[in-house]
């Protein structure tokens, strides 16, 4: 994925579009206004998901900026860190790359993490997770049903291999990251529902893609 376009390329092609291009379709007028009125939303989300990226590879809790001084979002990460999700699931992949080369769609899952509750009955089953950075301490969650599925569609159209991965994902959920004094807070949503809710969006895209293209 390149940072500068934010468009994925797969075998030296750039793909058509992403998960969130299906989800979430946004003029680029549209974009720029968001950009505008929320400046600092895209930093913040960046530097968070790039936190909790080192902390599911090494365990390094980052409290400090690069030069030593108390992390910006130092707020949300004690939450993030603090959470319970950590004391029964580790993860197995992090920043992970999905595609569906027919579809010429691409994704970036933040985490799969896999049950180690060896009392839960979906002990060594996965959870495939999305991080959500709010601004206020009381904001709510979005509705995530439909890019939560559309991770696991990708994840399964990646390779055969990939399919019975996908297959051993029997959840699926965003944790929400709030700045102290809010929670953290874990939202879960239904692995084939989410599925067939992209799929159906999916479909759309392709439609308004193909009437509008020439």
């Amino acid at each position: 994925m390149h940072e500068e376009s934010h468009r994925y390329q797969y075998n030296g092609t750039y793909l058509d579009g992403s998960v969130s291009a299906v989800v979430n379709p946004m003029t680029k007028e549209e974009k720029d206004w968001i950009y505008q009125k929320y400046p600092e939303a895209a930093p913040r989300g960046t530097a968070i998901h790039a936190c909790m990226e080192e902390f599911l590879k090494t365990g390094r809790q980052t409290r400090t900026g690069s030069h030593g001084e108390p992390h910006p979002f130092l707020d949300w990460l004690d939450g993030l860190y603090s959470h319970h999700i950590w004391d029964t699931h580790s993860p197995i992949a992090s920043e992970y790359m999905v595609v569906d080369p027919d579809s010429s769609l691409a994704g970036c899952v933040d985490a799969i993490l896999i049950n180690e509750d060896d009392t839960s009955p979906l002990y060594k089953s996965l959870l495939l997770l999305d991080l959500k950075t709010k601004s206020q301490p009381n904001s709510r969650p979005p509705n995530a049903t439909k890019q939560l599925g559309g991770y696991i569609n990708l994840l399964r159209t990646s390779s055969p291999d990939h399919a019975d991965f996908a297959d051993q994902i029997k959840q699926c959920a965003i944790l929400v990251n709030r700045p102290a004094p809010g929670p953290t807070t874990l939202h879960f949503y239904d692995v084939n529902i989410a599925e067939e809710s992209f799929k159906l969006a999916r479909d759309q895209y392709h439609k308004r893609k193909r009437r509008y293209s020439f």
